[in-house]
């Protein structure tokens, strides 16, 4: 099974990487490469150091910031929740969370 996604690299001065507080359908993977980013998915404040993975759930408002001002690389994955929705129906009984 072939699934289409959107993949971002990011690759910036930490004072230039800021995403401000958003929400979409699409289901999101970050892997950071390098550096530490922090971050707010539905008011839980998170800290995602160099090979860390964090998950936004579809429909999640959620916000990411640089947490200083040294290099940061990181991998964005964007999978399409109708897609995801039409192959794993009961996809909104899953919920990736932060323990």
């Amino acid at each position: 099974l072939l699934i289409p996604a959107k993949i971002y690299i990011g690759n910036s001065k930490g004072e230039n990487c800021h995403y401000p507080l958003h929400w979409h359908n699409n289901l999101e993977f970050v892997l950071v490469l390098c550096g530490e980013i922090k971050g707010k998915i539905n008011n839980k404040y998170i800290d995602v150091k160099c090979g860390e993975i964090f998950f936004v759930n579809s429909g999640e408002l959620h916000e990411t910031w640089a947490n200083d001002k040294n290099k940061i690389k990181a991998i964005t994955i964007l999978l399409s929740y109708e897609l995801l929705k039409k192959y794993f129906p009961n996809i909104d009984s899953y919920y990736f969370g932060w323990y």
